[in-house]
This record gives C-alpha cells, structure tokens and sequence, in this order.
C-alpha cells in the first residue's frame, strides 16, 4: 500500500482581502473634504453643491451673497449615546458667507463677512452606517437615470381618438427640471414642466421666439397657394389655412394659420376680395396632425403673453411684471447652470440623438459646452416625437 505523506508549510498570500466598506467610507470622505484645507478642495461633494449655489444676487442687483468656506465640527455625542437617546448621530457644519452691498451698480460694495451655524448632517460611523434617530442606517446605491433625451412608446392600450399610438418623448437634466412631452387623447401635444404642470406644446414654442400661428406652420408643415373657388369641403380629409387671413373690418384676426378651413372662412376670404389662399397640402397635415391639434387648445398669441403664462402657472402668482416673467423663464431651463445643467455628457447624448433632426430643419447644432437647454432642442425634440 503507498503510504500518503501530508506536509503542512506556511503558504504565501495570492490575493489580498478586498476590504467591502471602502467604498462607502471613501465616498463620504471625498463629499465632506473635512482634514482638506477650504481652499485645496475639489468642487465635488459639500464644496461642489455650495459653489453651485453660490453666489446669489437679488433682483436689482444691488445684494450679492457669496460663499467663503465651510468648516464641520466634531459630533456632540458618541455612538452609543446615539442609540440609547434615540437621536441623530451628527456633526454640525458652518458656513462661511460674504454679503456685498453696492448703493449703486458697478459702485465698490460694503461688504459684511461673516461664519453662521448651516445645518447639522449625519456622520457616517467607522463601519460605513449612519444612527438616524437612533437606528442604523445603510446608504444603498441606487440607478439614476442618465442625463439626455429619450423617446418612448406608451402602454398598448393608449391610443388617440385616431387610434394612434401615444409615444412619449423627456429632456431629463442633470439638474434642474424635467421637460416631457406627451399626447393627450384629443391627439394634442402637451409639455409637462418638471412633472407638475402642462401646457399645449405650442406655448413653449411662442416664449422662444416662435410666437405666431404662421411661423409654427411653416416650420412643421409644407404649404401651397391655391385659388379660393378650388377648395372642396365635400371630401374626406379636412383642409387647413397655412397662413393667417387679415383682419375683419374691426380689426379682429378671425381666422389663424392652422385653422381648419370651413365655409364660413371662404365666404369671409371671398368677401375680402382674396382670388388666393395658402393652405396645408393634404399630406402634408395627414401626416402630421399634433400640431393643428395643438394649436386648437392654444389660446397664447405672443412671446410674452407665453412666458407670463408659464410664470403665472408654474409659480401661482396672478400679478407679475414683464421683467420678472423673462428672467424666470430664462433661468428655468436655458439661461444658468445653477439652475438647469444637462452635464457634458447629456449635451453630448442630445446632440448624438438629435443630430439629424437638427440637420432635416435647417438648425445648427448646439455646442457641446453648452450645458443648458437652447430654442434647437425643444424644436428638434417636439419634431421627432
């Protein structure tokens, strides 16, 4: 029989243990910067959010509020006290702000410095948890969804009353408010702001700059001249006006570019001496009929009546001046990244997606460094879906 020999030596280590709570324990670290001096660190984290924010100035520009530094302390009580009492484990966080005060703009500004108590935020234990009213607490990772544009179909059963399917299209930021555009039944389409309030679609286009029937016609539909005697009511598909008719005798606009044509509106035509009119050509309007639906439900009729529009909804507030309407509308969505900022990787996921919308329209092609939202996008967007 062989005999078996077993020999027992100290063996080498081939893989060093991965030690799971760095993870964790780094990131909280790199979002508080605590042993970092203020002005070495990142603008990542705490840092990162605070000159965000910063500095904010009021409406006349004579107030300017700026960010000098943080500072956290050590947490009032121990862990296990935590537990016991039931309360937060925390450090408390001291900011360090700069307000300007100028008498006049461009004039040198009084300036008042000085370190207030912020907030107190929950530390994180040495083995990766938090005590949240004295239980523990684990940060899960969680998916968050990409910054760019994306295009989708609606459930099956949600169809038009033309029995289209309803497809759903969302400018989603980094930051700031999502813009969505959907189909409602009457095969309108709606934008939703930041999932609160919708407007027909048409309005935002208004409050860029496209703010009559006429131009939002020309840009979305092909149109022709036709006599006014050749037009027949009696078939099938519908025709619409592609240009708004003049003024009645009262100066009333009576019937827009967009308007189904009807003959009433042919008699008034007539009545006005016009032998000529421009319309939609049919293939056109069957093949985009959103538009025209869209315009049935918009009451706007100008670039400022759309902004105050979208203040007055967004912000509930009925008295408003001009100024404040613009400025709002402005930082919503295309005027600072402190407010609205796709990223650099979302501008480059819109601009990859939207390219040949951009180019079928005759835009150009926003910047990659452009991080906020732009007149391009929205057009190309409501184009596509």
């Amino acid at each position: 029989m062989r005999e078996i020999r077993l020999e027992r030596v100290k063996g080498k280590d081939f893989a060093s243990t991965t030690r799971f709570l760095d993870i964790q324990t780094k990131s909280y670290q790199d979002f508080l910067q605590a042993d970092v001096p203020p002005l070495e660190r990142k603008p990542i984290g705490l840092e990162g959010a605070f000159q965000d924010i910063f500095p904010i100035v009021s409406t006349n520009g004579r107030m300017e509020l700026e960010y000098a530094g943080y500072s956290v302390g050590q947490p009032s009580l121990t862990e296990v006290e935590a537990r016991k009492k039931e309360l937060t484990y925390s450090i408390p966080v001291k900011v360090t702000l700069r307000l300007k005060k100028y008498r006049e703009q461009g004039a040198v500004p009084h300036i008042f410095e000085k370190e207030i108590n912020f907030c107190n935020i929950p530390y994180m234990t040495k083995s990766g948890n938090f005590i949240i009213n004295g239980n523990d607490r684990v940060i899960v990772n969680q998916l968050h969804r990409s910054p760019g544009v994306i295009f989708e179909e609606a459930a099956a059963h949600e169809v038009t009353q033309l029995g289209r399917q309803k497809y759903t299209a969302g400018i989603i930021p980094y930051r700031g408010a999502w813009v969505e555009f959907e189909f409602d039944y009457d095969n309108a389409l709606i934008v939703v702001i930041d999932r609160r309030k919708k407007f027909p679609a048409t309005v935002i286009l208004r409050a860029l700059g496209l703010e009559t029937n006429d131009r939002i016609v020309e840009t979305f539909y092909k149109t022709e001249e036709v006599p006014v005697g050749s037009i027949d009511l009696e078939t099938p598909e519908s025709v619409y006006l592609g240009k708004t008719l003049p003024p009645s005798a009262d100066g009333k606009v009576l019937y827009y570019a967009g308007c189904e044509i009807n003959a009433d509106l042919l008699q008034f035509a007539i009545a006005a001496g016009m032998k000529k009119i421009t319309v939609i050509t049919k293939a056109s309007a069957a093949d985009n009929v959103a538009i025209l639906e869209t315009l049935k439900k918009d009451s706007v009729r100008s670039k400022k009546q759309a902004i105050v529009e979208f203040f007055k909804k967004l912000r509930i507030q009925e008295f408003i001046s001009e100024a404040t309407a613009n400025e709002f509308f402005s930082t919503l969505l295309f005027k600072s990244t402190k407010r609205y900022d796709l990223s650099f990787v979302g501008r480059y996921k819109i601009n990859l997606r939207l390219a040949k919308t951009y180019e079928k329209l005759g835009l150009k092609e926003p910047s990659l460094s452009r991080r906020t939202l732009c007149y391009e996008d929205i057009l190309a967007a409501m184009y596509n879906v």
